[in-house]
């Protein structure tokens, strides 16, 4: 079986993934041309692909693409936030508790670090 699909449509990433999610079905073949990419395949023995089914898998992963790259700042700010509180806990933590002579790694302990943002 063979399908072409428009690059302007679907990055060289969306069309990996979308590979990637049929191997278990397909013996896959990619190469492109200079407006589309190309896909060939194989079935396994059992299984069968229909090319629909891989146009629709490209669609939902163009679209995870689009939603990871719109939400990138918010994932980024959220990470940041939960390490950075982390960090600060545990130096709160670890600067009443060490006395002069003592690893920083005997510390921390698991209360500290698993206290919520907001917990005082």
């Amino acid at each position: 079986m063979e399908i072409k699909v428009d690059k302007s449509l679907y990055s060289k990433q969306v069309l990996l993934k979308t590979a990637y999610s049929f191997s278990d079905r397909a013996y896959l073949h990619l190469s492109q041309d200079n407006q589309s990419w190309i896909i060939c395949w194989t079935d396994m023995p059992d299984q069968q692909v229909k090319p629909e089914m891989f146009e629709n898998e490209l669609i939902s992963q163009q679209l995870r693409e689009e939603l990871l790259e719109k939400t990138k700042d918010v994932r980024t700010l959220i990470l940041s936030r939960a390490f950075a509180s982390s960090a600060m806990q545990i130096r709160s933590d670890t600067s009443e508790q060490l006395p002069d002579n003592e690893d920083l790694d005997e510390a921390v302990d698991a209360a500290g670090i698993l206290k919520g943002w907001f917990d005082s």
